[in-house]
């Protein structure tokens, strides 16, 4: 438990007869860039809140660095380095940038000193935030900015992040995003986003909720790579979809077809080889297609995606279906 920022254990939370989580255990490590993945209601606001003191969990203990502790609210959250920063921003539109940071705070206050943490907290991380701007003035990346200034200047070493991405410009996106990969290197950041291609790009640990309960954590490449066992590659090919299978069975490595769009003047088909690597396979299809003079206009390894880690464990491709 020593690695461990924050840890799980056993912990379960209920509004009624609602389990929104069920014997949860997870171990998040120092430094890590974590990302909760879940379909709505699958829990993972529930496992953020907990940790943030907003609710209290029925059952179980949670760590923070090996140590037990009792959050049973934001300030207890604040006080072990915990800070959240919510979807919807908790800034006071009439106040200033500075005057939003420290409210709360307890205390004798002085604005200029405050001004001053501030400055050095923008400097470390390449913030630009004017610190007499009034929050109403503000674009929605500069409120983000300030909501994570807010819980840096407060000490927070674990940042938990409720779709920090949601309402920005796509140039305020890669900032937002740049931030988080900097903020990950002295930080553990805890992300929940919806956005499949954000998760992957920045989070080096996935961890995906499925009815209050977790059904996968690992790497984004380990949640490929496991659901891709059984490797595959997917061609089309100027021919019909009848010729084509015939075709690929020739092959002792092909052990399965499975037709995928047939028109007119194409087919396209994904075709199984096993634990086979699908590199050289494409090599010999592809010799195979020259030899009978069938024209390729794709070859290529199939790739799973993160999205279908997703749907498959959550079993949403399923329910897609019915």
């Amino acid at each position: 438990m020593s690695e461990a920022a924050v840890s799980f254990k056993n912990v379960t939370k209920t509004f009624g007869e609602v389990i929104a989580n069920s014997d949860v255990n997870l171990d998040i490590k120092r430094g890590e860039i974590l990302s909760l993945l879940g379909e709505n209601g699958s829990g993972k606001t529930t496992l953020m809140n907990m940790l943030s003191g907003i609710y209290y969990p029925d059952s179980g203990q949670i760590f923070i660095n090996g140590r037990s502790v009792i959050i049973r609210s934001p300030k207890d959250a604040f006080d072990l380095g915990i800070g959240m920063v919510h979807q919807h921003f908790k800034l006071i539109d009439v106040l200033t940038t500075t005057e939003n940071i420290v409210l709360g705070l307890e205390g004798k206050l002085n604005l200029r000193e405050a001004e001053e943490k501030i400055k050095v907290i923008c400097d470390k991380y390449g913030f630009e935030i004017d610190p007499h701007k009034k929050i109403y003035d503000m674009s929605v990346s500069e409120k983000q900015t300030v909501e994570i200034v807010k819980v840096l200047y407060r000490g927070a070493e674990i940042l938990i992040l409720d779709e920090p991405t949601v309402g920005l410009d796509p140039g305020q996106i890669i900032e937002i995003r740049d931030l988080i990969r900097q903020l990950g290197e002295d930080h553990t950041v805890i992300l929940s986003s919806h956005i499949l291609p954000e998760v992957q790009a920045i989070c080096n640990q996935i961890l995906i909720i499925h009815k209050g309960k977790l059904v996968a954590f690992d790497t984004p490449e380990s949640l490929e790579k496991n659901l891709s066992a059984d490797n595959s590659i997917e061609l089309t090919a100027e021919a019909a979809a009848m010729d084509l299978e015939v075709l690929m069975s020739s092959l002792s490595e092909v052990e399965k077809f499975s037709l995928l769009e047939e028109t007119e003047d194409y087919c396209r088909a994904v075709v199984s080889v096993g634990d086979r690597d699908p590199g050289p396979v494409c090599r010999k299809i592809f010799l195979l297609c020259v030899e009978r003079g069938t024209v390729l206009r794709q070859l290529n390894p199939a790739r799973v995606l993160l999205e279908d880690v997703f749907l498959e464990l959550t079993g949403q491709d399923e329910s897609a279906d019915s």
